[in-house]
């Protein structure tokens, strides 16, 4: 079974939900209300999906202003599909979701406020991460949650049943960009027994083709993990196996280096958030920006360029240097990432950096160094807690670029090029 052991509280909740919210049209946290109406949920969508506020703010400052105008229940909706919403991710931790949550209470709700205790153990935990657009695209998540229940009402359908329900969140992720995450998120909780706690559409294909022969014949990719997991379950004779945290396992589909420590509960699918981070909203943002990064249609290999290119594209800049000196630098930064050139003003060491990233088909930035600089904030940003938003610089958007243009390379099987950063006037 895909059912990840410890998430049983989880899915108790995501069983009310389809109970109280699909089945009979009740709130999940005001079971008493009949709020998930198809009018009350194409109020709440159409509040915040069809009248966009491009403007700066957080998610949910944005969201109080466009939900200014709507009646309570439709609040009530909101409360319940954000609670919904972070019932899956473990890479955000509990203060956080509880956090969010009682934002949205506060807002038009404050005095009839629903029992907290229901979400207290299942926001201390998650089923699996959420990945990158699944943070960063908050809204189409949300959106997909909703336009999922409003389908499944407007259609009678029954929200037991798993290839039902399947048809119906493929249906809602093709109308909605950007809303892939959610609907696996979704499926998982709804049916933990049929569908994996894998987030990442990526992570699935890559799942798939490391297992052909236990994929089977199965054209769909749920289906052929399916098929993978009742396989391999019988071979191993290891029932309840994950893909994330039985490391033979993803040694076999995922090529990135695995921890020799198991990945902490706060995170199970990304080792490097470890349990002091549980809670850490900053933590959170940093795993944003981490993933919240621009993803290019195609990324084609950076292929090598030979040593003496090199020096001849530098000599067609027009500045003269010695060979010896750039092979010293070619060298050093082959074996250690990470130089200083040292030497007076005017004698070309920002040129020698940009010229040669531009020479081997680098991606580059220069970050002038303020003398002013006293902490790593002035360098890679800060998270603001008032607003719930990180604050960029040029250098950590940079990072987030470079992150997912290495991401994106691994599951193309392509090269990615360089990046270089030139720190200036480091004095």
């Amino acid at each position: 079974m895909a059912r990840y052991k410890g998430a049983e509280a989880i899915y108790e909740v995501a069983d009310l939900f389809r109970q109280r919210c699909l089945a009979d049209s009740r709130s999940l946290l005001w079971p008493d209300r009949p709020a998930w109406t198809v009018e009350n949920i194409s109020r709440l969508y159409s509040a915040f999906i069809d009248n966009p506020d491009e403007g700066k703010g957080s998610f949910f400052e944005k969201w109080c202003g466009q939900l200014a105008n709507v009646p309570e229940d439709v609040h009530r909706v909101a409360a319940d599909v954000i609670a919904f919403y972070f019932l899956f991710p473990s890479n955000i931790g509990r203060d956080a979701k509880l956090a969010g949550v009682r934002e949205v209470v506060s807002w038009k709700l404050a005095d009839n406020p629903p029992d907290f205790d229901l979400l207290q153990e299942v926001f201390s935990h998650g089923a699996g991460s959420g990945g990158p657009w699944y943070l960063t695209g908050r809204p189409w998540q949300v959106a997909l949650y909703l336009d999922f229940v409003r389908a499944v009402h407007s259609n009678g359908s029954d929200p037991s049943d798993p290839e039902m329900c399947k048809q119906i969140a493929d249906r809602s992720s093709a109308r909605i960009n950007s809303s892939r995450p959610a609907r696996n998120a979704l499926l998982h909780l709804l049916f933990p027994d049929r569908f994996e706690r894998i987030s990442s559409d990526g992570h699935k294909q890559q799942i798939v083709a490391a297992f052909p022969n236990e994929a089977g014949d199965a054209a769909d990719v749920d289906d052929a993990l399916l098929n993978i997991r009742r396989s391999l379950e019988a071979r191993l004779h290891r029932p309840n196996l994950d893909f994330y945290d039985d490391v033979d396992l993803r040694q076999q589909w995922d090529k990135k280096p695995i921890p020799k420590s198991k990945p902490s509960k706060s995170n199970p699918d990304d080792p490097v958030t470890g349990p002091d981070d549980r809670h850490n909203p900053k933590s959170e943002a940093l795993q944003q920006i981490r993933d919240d990064a621009p993803v290019h249609e195609e990324l084609v290999s950076c292929i090598e360029r030979p040593f003496p290119q090199i020096v001849d594209a530098l000599h067609k800049t027009g500045m003269r240097i010695h060979e010896r000196d750039v092979r010293r630098y070619h060298a050093a930064l082959r074996t250690r990432g990470f130089v200083i050139l040292s030497g007076l003003s005017g004698s070309g060491k920002t040129w020698l950096a940009e010229a040669y990233a531009e020479a081997i088909g680098a991606r580059s930035l220069i970050v002038p160094v303020a003398p002013n600089w006293t902490a790593n904030e002035d360098l890679l940003g800060y998270f603001n807690p008032l607003t719930e938003t990180y604050h960029d610089t040029a250098f950590s958007r940079f990072l987030r670029e470079a992150a997912a243009t290495r991401a994106q390379a691994e599951t193309s099987g392509a090269t990615p090029p360089p990046f270089h950063v030139v720190l200036d006037e480091m004095n």
